[in-house]
């Protein structure tokens, strides 16, 4: 993988993957704020699946609606990623 084989030689040991901010979407409907969340955290997990010990995944809510993200938040089952 290239990102690990450039980490090696900026001496990188671990980083942080995360979404960049306007896929935050908080100007959409909650449900669909939802349903991007859910897309973008599933998608991070899984990328972070290859090097698991080197790359973590930081993953996002949907913040426009608080009921949503929390249980966006408590419905996590994937041990390692972060919330931001």
């Amino acid at each position: 993988m290239a990102r690990l084989r450039e980490m090696d030689t900026a001496k990188v040991n671990v980083q942080c993957l995360s979404t960049v901010p306007v896929m935050f979407s908080y100007w959409a409907k909650p449900e669909h704020t939802e349903e991007v969340s859910r897309f973008v955290n599933d998608d991070l997990f899984r990328q972070c699946q290859s090097a698991p010990d080197r790359l973590v995944p930081l993953g996002t809510l949907p913040m426009n609606d608080i009921h949503r993200a929390v249980a966006h938040l408590f419905g996590t089952d994937r041990a390692g990623l972060l919330m931001n």
